[in-house]
């Protein structure tokens, strides 16, 4: 049998440890049912699949695509997301590595020499036979050991780096689906507060206008000096809106800064001047229940479970008997010029058992401890599932209302 036919058959054993089956989760088909967007058009919903396309292009603004294309290639948080899938994606080529046997190199040479007589039976030795006590030896080789994965624990835990792999992906998508909508709100956010400093600055204008008119009419007789004080009183309170907006306004371009990880001085060349982005009147979401699966976090949470529950087989695996099989293959000689001749090979093959009986009581534990922690995931899918519910219907709630 090959060294690679062995994990093929091992892979084939049952392995210990419980296999993961997605949680259930609260009762939600009513909700769904009653959630499903109407046929009605009036409701600005629709029950066909929304379309694979980048969304924020349907408000058909050059800016906000530009300034989300810069976040998807600079943002620090993304970035973040990504390390974590090379980190998951080289812990599984780890794993994986596992399975196969793990040798070493050996070379070298030892050299044996007495620098003392006071020992008086090597004397004794020497005196009476022509043995040399000082000697040496060269040696080049390879050493191998091999963990037989026996029970399965070495598979479980490709298995659960498999999943971690899968979640971190989730995970990036997710980050990836929070930065597009906190660009695109934080930008439209931008729009509309410049809409406002806008109208508010319009309107101070217009109000200077009156309440000069007012003066006039009232140095002339024509009207009281109670119009003059309403007038005045009207643009002070129009004029008091405009630190606050600016305020505002400049909070929503750090916001936007941090996201593209901009210095915020860069902020108004690439903002600019423009209209508050508008949608299309009808949003194709398809049916709750499909809106749902499409949800990264719902994916991570349940992969991170999977994770999990592979722990507890590679943990309950240290409770068992661990097969190992070693032995090194090589040349050693007395002198480095008769390493390589065909009596200097050498050779060793020892097959072992490892039993870690006397910490049982502590392995034990950690079974106990990595199956709580699987607990403690199932109960934090499920809360995702059921946020994931209460936040669609809330943004169909909003966009209807």
């Amino acid at each position: 049998m090959t060294a690679m036919a062995l994990p093929a058959l091992l892979g084939g054993c049952a392995m210990i440890g419980p296999d993961f089956v997605q949680p259930k989760t609260p009762e939600v088909s009513a909700w769904l049912e009653a959630n499903a967007p109407s046929r009605d058009a009036s409701s600005g919903l629709t029950s066909r699949s929304a379309p694979v396309v980048a969304w924020w292009q349907t408000f058909d603004d050059a800016t906000l695509s530009a300034l989300i294309a810069q976040a998807y290639a600079q943002n620090l948080t993304l970035q973040m997301a990504g390390a974590r899938v090379l980190q998951a994606r080289a812990q599984l080529g780890i794993a994986y590595g596992e399975l196969f046997p793990q040798s070493q190199t050996l070379a070298g040479s030892t050299t044996r020499r007495r620098l003392s007589d006071n020992l008086s039976y090597i004397s004794e030795v020497e005196r009476v036979t022509d043995l040399d006590l000082d000697f040496g030896t060269s040696q080049v080789g390879f050493d191998a050991a091999w963990e037989l994965d026996v029970w399965g624990g070495l598979r479980r835990n490709v298995q659960s780096a498999r999943a971690n792999l899968a979640a971190q992906v989730a995970n990036y998508d997710d980050a990836l689906v929070t930065l597009t909508g906190d660009v695109a709100a934080t930008y439209i956010n931008i729009r509309a507060i410049q809409e406002t400093l806008a109208i508010a600055r319009r309107n101070i204008d217009l109000q200077q206008q009156s309440l000069d008119l007012a003066k006039v009419r009232f140095n002339g007789g024509v009207t009281t000096e109670l119009d003059v004080e309403e007038a005045t009183v009207l643009l002070t309170n129009t004029k008091a809106l405009i630190p606050p907006l600016e305020s505002d306004l400049q909070q929503a371009k750090n916001a936007l800064a941090v996201l593209l990880a901009q210095p915020p001085s860069r902020m108004d060349g690439l903002i600019g001047s423009g209209r508050i982005p508008r949608a299309r009147s009808e949003v194709a979401v398809g049916v709750p229940a499909e809106l749902l699966r499409r949800r990264p976090d719902i994916r991570a949470a349940e992969l991170e479970a999977a994770a999990q529950a592979s722990q507890i087989g590679v943990a309950m695996n240290a409770l068992y008997p661990q097969f190992i099989l070693s032995g090194g293959i090589g040349f050693q000689a007395s002198s480095a010029s008769d390493l390589f001749e065909a009596g200097s090979r050498t050779g060793v093959f020892t097959p072992g058992v490892s039993w870690n009986i006397l910490n049982y009581g502590r392995l034990k534990n950690n079974v106990r401890a990595q199956d709580a922690a699987y607990q403690g995931l199932i109960a934090n899918y499920q809360n995702t599932v059921l946020m994931a519910y209460g936040e669609v219907d809330n943004a169909m709630a909003a966009y209807k209302g």
